[in-house]
């Protein structure tokens, strides 16, 4: 628990925030090298600019008060207001040009969830009324562009809000909903129902309890796979699963561990007994551990067929040649959660192997952050050593990992104090 305070405070935050913001034309600059510095040319993208607003607001939430980061948070949210929503056609862009005009005018459901949830967090932290109204907005615009009469949402549109076909599979079905894009929805809409509750009141967040209900409901009952209890990607309109890219019925395990601990959100802010999704949350962070998880050296994989180990695979044998960040993050969160409800020794010992793993390799000893793909020997690959990962990349993932860990063994640890001195003091 303390290493990951640490590298929260001392590493992973200061990182992204010593050299991303850009004096000149305002915004964050996430494509930076692996020392952090921005690469010159290079795009802001609206999926960054949000993850830096979030982390740093969670930040300020966490402890972190007194280095100014909600103040820089504050600054993107007015930088993605002033500059990034498309006064014409409504909804924010993908990404901004070097010289500040728009390049990927596209909308899409993800980049806007994104937003949504961004702006939710940070006025929930800075009790930013305005912010949360740009949250509204952009969530009433998604769901009269993105329903399309289908459960979920359409996930793809050009600049005027057209939708725009998905891509094909090899079988000729036509990707239309991904759990990925539908995650971010609904971690969008549990952080509308926390700053509706906080900045209106408990009936004005009423309609997004009633939105998360339903998507929530729906991930559970057509994206997890029942019998091999692990997340399915990607869907038809209708969310049948289909092939990935390759042929393939795939299961990634960052959204198996992701969906997992995303559901305790979920219900947290819908207010249902967590007992409700136990099944469901145990047999996903199951699977991640039973098929993709290292015993010996700790990492998470990448993906396999469902209910199949990596290690026996080799058709995802290059799907799994690195332990990247996302994957490690996530599983980091979930075995924490795992081990905080359960007890069980075998989420604990998981656990601690895998911080093993990303305190000693996953991090970056000599210029900061950490690795986004490391061998399985522990060595970072050299292609991969640019920290932004082509600007999508920022300090979201783990620094929200190493905010849950922390948050959620601290009260752990709390209880088991309060507990023991109950005990010691027996009946009163």
């Amino acid at each position: 628990m303390r290493q990951a305070d640490v590298d929260l405070r001392s590493d992973v935050v200061p990182f992204w925030t010593k050299s991303t913001w850009d004096n000149r034309g305002g915004g964050f600059l996430t494509e930076v090298d692996r020392e952090g510095k921005p690469i010159a040319g290079k795009d802001k993208y609206m999926a960054a600019e949000c993850g830096m607003i979030w982390t740093l607001s969670a930040a300020h939430a966490y402890g972190l008060t007194d280095r100014g980061y909600l103040q820089l948070a504050g600054r993107g949210v007015d930088f993605v207001i002033g500059h990034m929503w498309d006064r014409q056609s409504g909804g924010w862009y993908t990404s901004l040009g070097p010289s500040g005009e728009p390049d990927d005018t596209s909308k899409s459901t993800y980049v806007q969830a994104a937003a949504i949830h961004a702006l939710s967090e940070y006025a929930l932290v800075a009790h930013d009324r305005h912010a949360f109204e740009w949250a509204k907005r952009t969530y009433a615009l998604l769901k009269a562009r993105a329903v399309d009469g289908g459960p979920g949402f359409h996930e793809a549109f050009d600049p005027s809000w057209h939708p725009l076909p998905g891509w094909v599979d090899p079988m000729h079905h036509e990707t239309a909903r991904t759990l990925r894009t539908h995650l971010e929805v609904m971690a969008a809409l549990s952080a509308m129902v926390h700053a509706s509750e906080t900045l209106e009141s408990y009936d004005a967040a009423h309609i997004y309890r009633v939105d998360l209900a339903s998507l929530t409901d729906l991930i559970v009952d057509k994206a997890v796979n029942k019998r091999n209890h692990c997340a399915m990607d990607p869907f038809d309109k209708d969310w049948n699963p289909l092939p990935d890219r390759q042929d393939r019925l795939t299961t990634y395990f960052d959204e198996d561990t992701e969906l997992a601990w995303r559901l305790l959100d979920a219900y947290q802010a819908l207010r249902r007994p967590r007992a409700w999704i136990k099944k469901t949350f145990f047999g996903l962070v199951d699977t991640a551990l039973d098929n993709a998880f290292d015993n010996y050296t700790g990492g998470i994989g990448n993906a396999c067929y469902y209910g199949r180990p990596i290690f026996h695979v080799d058709e995802f044998m290059w799907d799994n040649k690195y332990n990247e960040s996302a994957e490690q993050a996530n599983g980091l969160i979930a075995l924490t959660e795992a081990y905080a409800w359960s007890r069980d020794e075998k989420y604990l010992t998981a656990l601690k192997t895998q911080w093993h793993w990303i305190w000693s390799y996953q991090i970056d000893r000599q210029c900061g952050d950490w690795f986004s793909k490391v061998r399985h020997n522990g060595a970072p690959d050299l292609e991969f050593m640019d920290k932004g990962m082509d600007g999508v990349k920022t300090c979201e993932q783990n620094g929200r990992s190493l905010i849950r860990v922390v948050t959620t063994l601290r009260k752990l640890l709390g209880t088991e104090r309060v507990q023991r001195t109950a005990d010691e003091q027996g009946p009163t």
